[in-house]
């Protein structure tokens, strides 16, 4: 679909999600015009070793991080945008630390997503301004590739 109309639709019907990454499989959703969900995914292995190593990977993560993976999960393997934009906002207003400038845009990313995908497209435009201005080193800009190219993605869809 990318090849043929330039982009995939992610919001409107029918809407593809991300391929998402989970700890039992790698996923992406397809929501037709009546509502139906079909979840097209493809098992990873044996769902209680990488829970355990998923288990691992957050036992020593802040708050914040805790709270980013559980709204990326919300939003792209539940399709919950209310709550992932609920547990974001609320992270992000508790946040008091300060944050990887990685861990930061990833969750600023995620906030533009989830919010164009609720129709709150000012909210977005107004985070997506704000990110615009953020600088990132080399290295991080290697590391956050997939996220630099979703928010460019992003700012196309909200005229930016």
């Amino acid at each position: 679909m990318k090849t043929f109309y330039g982009k995939i639709p992610v919001k409107g019907l029918p809407r593809f999600s991300r391929l998402n990454l989970t700890a039992e499989d790698r996923r992406f959703n397809i929501t037709d015009p009546s509502g139906n969900t079909l979840i097209v995914g493809e098992p990873l292995g044996d769902s209680t070793t990488v829970m355990d190593r998923y288990t691992e990977d957050t036992k020593n993560a802040s708050k914040f991080e805790k709270a980013y993976k559980w709204a990326f999960r919300y939003a792209y393997s539940k399709e919950d945008f209310l709550g992932a934009s609920n547990l974001l906002e609320s992270a992000f207003s508790k946040q008091s630390d300060p944050l990887s400038n990685e861990l930061y845009f990833k969750a600023k990313v995620l906030q533009i997503d989830v919010l164009v995908a609720l129709g709150r497209t000012e909210n977005a435009i107004e985070i997506a301004q704000e990110l615009e201005s953020f600088v990132l080193s080399s290295n991080e800009e290697t590391i956050l590739q997939n996220e630099i190219q979703r928010f460019s993605e992003l700012k196309e869809e909200l005229f930016l």
